[in-house]
């Protein structure tokens, strides 16, 4: 995760700008502005991630998302089952430290 400063003020107006303009096109496409995104975007303006850092924790969280409905849908005396719950719960600790290290705004919108 970034332990970077906050960015310089010419920085932040460019990324605010980024982000307005993202924030545009997610919306034009029917896509509101989530709480995550909100905290994501305070997070990177803050300089405690970077948006490659954002990037990996949305994959994982999508990863984690699909292996929980996978989980939900299995028998438990499946023999893969306890293999891939061990998975899920490392890669769950993972998601939330990460998303820890960029503020507790970021985890408290974590959808797991």
């Amino acid at each position: 995760m970034s332990n970077n400063p906050p960015l310089p003020p010419e920085r932040q107006s460019a990324m605010r700008k980024a982000l307005r303009q993202t924030d545009a096109i997610a919306a034009i496409s029917g896509y509101a502005k989530t709480e995550q995104r909100k905290a994501l975007d305070n997070a990177m303006l803050a300089g405690r991630a970077t948006p490659q850092n954002v990037q990996g924790l949305l994959l994982l969280e999508a990863r984690l998302l699909g292996a929980r409905d996978v989980l939900e849908s299995m028998d438990q005396s499946d023999p893969r089952y306890a293999t891939i719950q061990h998975h899920f719960e490392s890669n769950l600790a993972a998601l939330y430290a990460q998303a820890d290290a960029m503020g507790g705004a970021v985890r408290e919108t974590m959808k797991l």
